[in-house]
């Protein structure tokens, strides 16, 4: 979940909990209101009761039909009681509803000489302690306001549905303002991560009502141009610095084959001293190949098959390894030719491959070296299997980290670190692993095909 989201539900819920407290408050009044409305019916009811009952000398049914014609309320769950000061029912009207009077309420009514309200059972009652003529009556009306049930029934719809239809578009607002206020923010977040050493010019665009967010753009422009001077400042050192290496080493290597030895010493001391500045040349080499796939030149890509790509390497590397044996292990879906055109550079990917052979070749206990290539419709993966004593070292892609388990090994620490560069390159991923129980360094290439 994005920040802009989490900052719009958040709003949402804020505004849901101050428009329900609001809400349940209008309804709690509205509802408070209500029942006191009712109970003011009930208590006029049963005034009206005792005043009919104690000035009229008709019969019993008489008295209930006038009862019944001066009511104020109209519903089917209402019962009307009037007790005696001995507590006996003198007149009872009404429907048979299912509540319990009990001696004490009546007592609690006539001791208190006051009017009683309360709900129980959903029903809402009224009693009232009455003296005429020096008796003494208790009445007791009882009655479910169902009118005002289904007004409180209704208020609950015409608040629930409204607050949902209200938080919805609540937050689709809040989301759109949110969004308009981080649109800056989102093409800063964009452009850094544009931003590599060799895209240093993904400059903002400072046209932002926000003062804040001005200086920012404007900061970030800044950064940016510091950081491609630094660059470009290393790059140049490193390509000049190279270029001038190149040339003396080629000529020392040139002088150094026209040496003629007089002694086996001596020709030990040339051969190692050769084998020194070719290592020197070949690790300005890479410098250059480093330096050139970090550069801005763009590196022409073409279509090629990678299993012809391989047996070109095999070949070239057999003059340097006569000794081992190289087998070249295809398989491919549905057996589909198609599956193995790929997209990148040749020359390059070419370089990666000779040098994983060569480190095959040097970490190789049995003198075989197997290249395992499975080709699919979306991507292409390429092992290159060798038989060696002891796992690598973990950082064996670091720029000049080498494995100093085996010092008879000799190397720069450059050479799996330009396997990586290259094929990061043709944004695929190289890994390493070690199969114990089989002793097998495995070297894992997946390229995707574009």
């Amino acid at each position: 979940m994005n920040f802009k989201l989490q900052l719009s539900l958040l709003f949402v819920l804020i505004y849901a909990i101050l428009i329900s407290i609001s809400l349940s408050l209008t309804y709690k009044a509205f509802k408070t209101f209500s029942e006191e409305a009712f109970f003011d019916i009930l208590e006029q009811k049963a005034h009206i009761t005792l005043d009919l009952l104690t000035e009229l000398k008709e019969d019993d049914t008489t008295i209930k039909h006038i009862i019944d014609k001066s009511s104020l309320i109209k519903t089917n769950h209402e019962k009307i009681y009037v007790f005696d000061g001995n507590n006996k029912l003198i007149y009872e009207n009404g429907n048979d509803i299912n509540f319990n009077i009990t001696p004490l309420l009546i007592k609690k009514i006539r001791k208190d000489n006051k009017t009683e309200f309360f709900i129980q059972n959903g029903f809402q009652v009224c009693g009232i302690g009455y003296n005429y003529n020096n008796k003494e009556y208790v009445i007791i009306v009882i009655a479910k306001d169902s009118f005002g049930e289904v007004k409180l029934k209704n208020l609950k719809e015409y608040i629930f549905i409204p607050i949902i239809l209200t938080l919805f578009l609540v937050f689709i607002a809040a989301y759109y303002y949110i969004k308009q206020i981080f649109k800056p923010i989102d093409k800063l977040n964009t452009a850094i991560q544009k931003v590599t050493d060799t895209n240093l010019y993904q400059h903002l665009e400072i046209k932002s009502v926000s003062r804040d967010l001005n200086q920012i753009a404007i900061n970030f422009n800044r950064m940016l141009d510091r950081l491609n001077e630094s660059f470009e400042s290393q790059k140049n050192f490193n390509q000049s610095a190279s270029h001038q290496l190149k040339t003396p080493l080629a000529i020392m290597s040139s002088l150094i084959k026209k040496l003629n030895p007089y002694s086996k010493q001596e020709a030990e001391n040339i051969k190692l001293l050769y084998d020194e500045n070719e290592k020197m040349a070949k690790l300005v080499d890479y410098l250059l190949l480093i330096d050139r796939l970090q550069g801005k030149a763009p590196i022409p890509f073409t279509y090629f098959r990678i299993d012809e790509l391989l047996f070109e390497v095999s070949e070239e590397t057999e003059e340097l390894h006569d000794n081992f044996a190289l087998l070249i292990d295809i398989q491919s879906d549905e057996n589909d030719e198609k599956n193995f055109i790929y997209y990148g550079n040749k020359i390059l990917l070419k370089s990666a491959f000779i040098n994983l052979v060569n480190n095959a070749a040097l970490y190789s206990i049995d003198q075989k070296i197997t290249i395992s290539l499975k080709a699919h419709k979306d991507n292409i993966y390429i092992e290159f299997i060798n038989t060696g004593i002891y796992k690598l070292d973990d950082n064996i892609f670091t720029p000049f980290i080498r494995d100093n388990k085996d010092p008879s090994i000799s190397g720069n620490g450059l050479g799996l670190h330009i396997v990586k560069t290259i094929i990061n390159f043709h944004k695929g991923i190289v890994s390493y692993s070690f199969i114990e129980n089989t002793q097998k360094h495995i070297f894992c290439i997946k390229l995707t095909k574009t």
